[in-house]
């Protein structure tokens, strides 16, 4: 590669990171699959296959899993370099296990840790097996094992001077410990991974992990709190364009409301987040705002305190 084209990927790479950073996904995609097209132009097939892994990661943070797998798949098939092919193999097991097609998506882990196994040294592929092998363990219902690889993803990132990655990984412990029932033991990770961030802002973590705690809050019926960090956490990931953590936020927003009687603005949450889930074809997510829905009465009294803690009273 030349000097001038050399430049021109380093550019690239650059301005695709810094969109991430920044939340902005759609203009994200647009550099991904540029970056894709000058590759294959350029018969450059290792890197139009990292370029289709970019391509993947963001459909998939716009919510829409079946055609993040297919942009995954297509990267694997027809990358030529072993440890990018790693990888892609990881990418493409999370992506099956969004898809809940559980079997193939631990044999995509399989297979990316026969090669792993060639880099038993390399933070940023352990950081991505372990991390990515954890949400398909959770999802399958293996808890204590995906806080082990949670907690293996975390220490590796940490070691290896990756802040803003390990809070993420220590927020999705935080969840799980929540999810368990270990609320103080959730608290205390979530606040730890706030501490991260300070350290190492990242907007997009940093709403992720605010909404984790918003959760934790109206799980210790501490409506104040959660309502605040809810609501926040909705307000970022709308102008980061981010549906797949919007829709979830809503869900518990619209729970809060139905805790506090606040019906008609539980009805209002629920439904934005259905129309969320089937925009991007999360059919749990939309099973469960029905589900909200469905039990929500529809003409009762709503308390004034309702409209105090949501700020519309007089």
């Amino acid at each position: 590669m030349n000097q001038a084209s050399l430049e021109e990927a380093n550019g690239l790479w650059r301005l695709y990171h810094q969109l991430i950073k920044e939340g902005k996904v759609n203009l994200a995609l647009r550099c991904a699959r540029q970056g894709v097209h000058i590759c294959c132009y350029k018969r450059d097939i290792r890197q139009a296959g990292i370029w289709q892994r970019m391509v993947a990661n963001c459909l998939y943070l716009h919510g829409k899993y079946e055609q993040a797998l297919a942009a995954a798949r297509r990267g694997c098939e027809k990358q030529p370099d072993v440890y990018e092919r790693a990888l892609s193999h990881i990418q493409v097991g999370s992506l099956l296990v969004f898809n809940r097609r559980y079997e193939e998506a631990f044999r995509s882990f399989e297979q990316a840790a026969a090669i792993a196994e060639q880099f038993p040294k390399d933070a940023y592929l352990w950081m991505h097996f372990y991390g990515n092998r954890a949400i398909a363990r959770k999802r399958s219902g293996d808890f204590w094992w995906a806080l082990i690889d949670w907690e293996g993803a975390a220490d590796v990132t940490l070691r290896a001077g990756m802040i803003w990655r390990a809070a993420g990984y220590t927020n999705n412990i935080g969840v799980l410990l929540a999810q368990m029932g270990k609320l103080e033991s959730s608290e205390r990770r979530l606040r730890q991974a706030l501490a991260m961030l300070a350290d190492d802002p990242h907007p997009h973590t940093h709403a992720c992990v605010e909404e984790s705690l918003g959760y934790l809050f109206l799980l210790k019926g501490d409506h104040i709190n959660a309502f605040r960090l809810l609501r926040k956490a909705a307000d970022a990931f709308t102008e980061l364009g981010d549906n797949a953590q919007l829709a979830p936020t809503l869900l518990h927003l619209a729970e809060l409301h139905e805790e506090l009687r606040g019906y008609s603005r539980a009805r209002d949450e629920a439904t934005r987040a259905l129309k969320l889930a089937r925009k991007i074809k999360n059919r749990e997510l939309a099973a469960t705002a029905l589900e909200i829905l469905d039990r929500l009465p529809r003409f009762a009294e709503e308390p004034e305190f309702v409209y105090l803690l949501t700020g519309t009273g007089d």
